[in-house]
């Protein structure tokens, strides 16, 4: 590969299943086998260019990946992208980055990772700094790629996620855990924004300043929305219960 190192290719197959014709198609069933920036680098050769059409570096992600790629193509003459299809699918291990969310470390023992013409998807368990999520980062590739990309995630709502993200409700504001759905919208050369709801089921939260409490078994919804950054920007914040229903935002120095 270009960047990331060789790539052991044990297993690989190439097929023609029709001889004759000015132009035959080739099949390729691709092992490989090193990392994950060694495969995207394939990825990102003329004229697929994917990788780089989306506006991310080859090295977004570090980590080791068995892949198995379906690719197929006219032998015969030059190439352009129509002439050309693959799906690929694997497991990184290792995985680490400090790249995909600006200044937030994201890392996994492993993840499932697709990408075809339309996306590139990767999958799974992982922690958000000290966080633990459950999440999938999707990012298109081609034209709609040059947006940017999202990460939807299923997250361990707790004190220490509002001080992993900045938050700035005050210290003991949520005992216990609850779930809560985390959007990131990455777009590039902007700040990350995000959204996170949560129904707040199982957690105590308290507003001490209001005298407001919700029990851990009690009903309630918590929304926040803003953009990530140094400081962060806390733009709509509404949490609510039978007893309370409270809007605003946060300044943050």
């Amino acid at each position: 590969a270009s960047k990331g190192g060789p790539l052991d290719v044990s297993g690989t197959s190439f097929q023609l299943p029709e001889l004759g014709g000015k132009f035959p198609r080739a099949e390729v069933d691709l092992q490989t086998n090193g990392t994950v920036t060694a495969t995207l680098a394939i990825l990102d050769v003329d004229p697929l260019n994917f990788i780089s059409k989306a506006n991310q570096p080859l090295d977004v992600v570090d980590g080791r990946l068995k892949a198995n790629t379906q690719l197929s193509f006219v032998l015969g003459k030059k190439l352009d992208l129509s002439d050309i299809d693959f799906a690929s699918t694997g497991t990184a291990f290792d995985v680490r980055s400090t790249k995909l969310v600006p200044n937030r470390t994201i890392s996994a023992k492993s993840l499932k990772l697709s990408v075809d013409k339309a996306a590139l998807v990767i999958n799974g368990g992982l922690r958000f700094g000290g966080v633990p999520v459950q999440g999938e980062w999707t990012q298109p590739l081609g034209a709609a790629g040059k947006k940017g990309s999202q990460v939807a995630a299923r997250v361990e709502l707790s004190q220490a996620f509002l001080e992993e993200f900045k938050i700035g409700l005050p210290a003991g504001t949520i005992s216990g855990t609850t779930q809560a759905d985390l959007l990131l919208d990455l777009r590039p050369d902007q700040p990350v924004r995000f959204d996170l709801t949560s129904n707040l089921k199982g957690a105590h939260v308290q507003l001490r300043d209001l005298g407001w409490n919700k029990p851990a078994n009690g009903a309630g919804r918590l929304s926040i929305s803003g953009q990530l950054g140094s400081p962060p920007q806390i733009e709509k914040l509404s949490v609510s219960s039978d007893e309370l229903e409270l809007n605003g935002r946060v300044e943050l120095n």
